[in-house]
This record gives C-alpha cells, structure tokens and sequence, in this order.
C-alpha cells in the first residue's frame, strides 16, 4: 500500500488570447495581481489555428504564455482557474471577452492545462474545472500528445516551456 504524499510544488503558466497588442501589459497586470510576479513572457504569435474565439472575441487574435515565479501547489489550480474566468469578465465589453486566459501548471515532467470543458481525455479536479496532460517531459524535451492543441506543439511554445522548465528546475535547487 502507498502513503499519500504531498505534491511538489508546481510553476503556474498562464496563456493568453487577446483581441489586440494593447492589451497584454493591462492583462498582465491582473493576474501578476491575482498570482505573482511574471518572470518569463513568451513571444506573440498569430492565433491562426481555429476560429472558436472569434465570433466573441473578433480577429485577429494573437497567443502568448506567461509563467509565474511564484510556485504554486498543483491542487490550488481550480481555484486559479475560477480566478481568471473573473478576470476575463471584467476586463471584457458589454459580456464579450477581449482576452481568454488559460491557467496551467508545469513540473518537471509535464505541463497541465485547465478549462471548464469536458473531454475523453480530461479528468475532473472540481467545481467544474477539468485537467488534461497537454506537453510531457521526456528524452530532453517537450512532447505533444495527439490531443495537445496545434498552437502549443509550436516551436515557439515548446521553446517557452523549455525556458520555463530551466527555471523552475534552478528554482527546486534552492529550495533543497
């Protein structure tokens, strides 16, 4: 029989769709605000992989990720992600989302995305809010699962979580 552990603390990611440019420094505010201090900013990209957001959101949209120096314990992360559906009500107009945010974790050997929507793959963690394994960590690198969304197989975002992933490793090293 096994003995319950607690989790290794964990580093909060969050991506971003936003309408336009000039929103990301505001958004970032908000959730440095709700979360701690931002350490790593991806680069933007076009959003181009699905036209979901648009009817609400409009086009062109554009994608980045964020990471979050403070660790977080993997459990706090429905919370987290109840946090930013609020958030993206309030920084929206007249009940339209201008940004979306999708909160996640990262460890040392995956990457876990959050949302409200239920899938085969997805397990549920709570309150609503549903888990999937999006990137694992293995041979030195960030590996997609066949279910992993087109935008985060990117060079770009395997290279974010891959920066990501260095950070935190130095971060556990000081906390040992």
């Amino acid at each position: 029989m096994g003995t319950p552990t607690h989790p290794q603390p964990v580093r909060l990611v969050m991506g971003l769709i936003v309408r336009s440019l000039e929103l990301i420094d505001n958004t970032k505010s908000h959730v440095e605000a709700g979360f701690g201090r931002v350490d790593i900013v991806s680069g933007t990209i076009p959003f181009t992989h699905t036209s979901y957001y648009s009817s609400e959101m409009g086009s062109p949209l554009w994608r980045l990720w964020l990471s979050h120096e403070p660790l977080i314990s993997p459990g706090d992360i429905v919370g987290i992600k109840l946090t930013t559906n609020e958030i993206e009500a309030a920084l929206g107009i007249n009940g339209r989302r201008q940004v979306n945010l999708d909160p996640g974790y990262l460890s040392l050997c995956k990457f876990v995305l959050v949302t409200t929507k239920n899938a085969a793959h997805r397990i549920y963690l709570g309150d609503g809010i549903y888990g999937e394994l999006t990137l694992s960590y293995r041979n030195h690198s960030w590996t997609p699962l066949r279910w992993t969304y087109p935008d985060h197989r990117e060079r770009e975002a395997l290279e974010f979580f891959g920066k990501v992933r260095k950070s935190y490793l130095t971060q556990l090293k000081k906390f040992s």
